[in-house]
């Protein structure tokens, strides 16, 4: 609610200054609300009980976990936005205008995994199904990057984590998955606050600036662009430091006990 609102809901009469005068006296404050997956008690209770089935593992065992990720970039997301001192009646000069790409809305679908025994994998492009009802990512899409990834990352004691995403879930792959005998973690509904790769994302998109600063300007047809794109993701991915992938997967009992405290329900991370 607004402060005008919380005035009216409270039924006080004095200004907005005394308000918060008040408030910071019992260090309140407001901020957007953040955003997390819509869970159910249903949810909360399964997330619940991984967490504690899990909270008793060491290292040893979070270290053999391959953790798994899809992510779509769209061209100019990872730019920090930029700040401008001047007069107010300058905010609209050309000059000082943050300009997006003309292209908006160009994307590229990547998938990697990383584990703390194996390292990291390549950053693999996902291609479009175009055999598919609606030409876009399918179970084929995914089993084509699993057929290139897998053989580099797993060996005989590597458990697998995957979400529960449909392409992740369709029968063909959880056939592969079981022709190949590669164990599967049974995964939480609705908890990517408990796959450390999901920090790795805006670092990614982040560093894609450090590798191509013009990366906003790049010339030529939308499909030329999320080609560009891709190479850049590809090249920022390596960047990325290897004690960041470790600290991410060391953190997976302090994730645990997070969701312990919350009984279930979302978290920080």
């Amino acid at each position: 609610m607004t402060y005008t609102q919380l005035k009216a809901e409270a039924g006080i009469d004095f200004s907005k200054c005394t308000l918060h005068r008040l408030l910071d006296v019992y260090n309140i404050t407001k901020w957007r609300a953040a955003k997390r997956p819509l869970l159910t008690q249903e949810h909360a209770d399964v997330r619940l009980k991984w967490a504690k089935d899990h909270i008793v593992w060491d290292l040893d065992k979070w270290k053999y976990i391959i953790w798994s990720d899809e992510c779509s970039v769209v061209w100019g997301s990872g730019k920090d936005r930029e700040w401008v001192f001047r007069m107010p009646s300058q905010k609209w000069d050309k000059e000082i205008i943050e300009q997006t790409p003309k292209g908006k809305g160009v994307s590229v679908m990547v998938w990697a995994a990383f584990s703390g025994a194996g390292g990291r994998s390549e950053l693999i492009i996902l291609d479009r199904d175009f055999e598919s009802k609606k030409h876009g990512y399918s179970a084929n899409s995914y089993i084509q990057v699993l057929e290139k990834a897998i053989p580099t990352l797993w060996e005989p004691g590597f458990l697998f984590m995957q979400d529960n995403a449909p392409i992740h879930k369709a029968k063909k792959t959880m056939k592969w998955f079981q022709d190949r005998g590669i164990p599967v973690i049974k995964w939480p509904p609705y908890s990517p606050d408990m796959n450390p790769i999901e920090q790795i994302w805006f670092q990614l998109k982040k560093l894609v600036y450090e590798v191509n600063p013009d990366i906003d300007n790049l010339p030529g047809s939308d499909e030329k662009v999320r080609e560009e794109l891709g190479k850049a993701l590809k090249e920022a991915w390596e960047r990325i430091p290897q004690k960041y992938f470790d600290a991410l997967w060391k953190s997976m009992e302090r994730r645990c006990q997070a969701v312990v405290e919350a009984k279930g329900w979302q978290t920080k991370y």
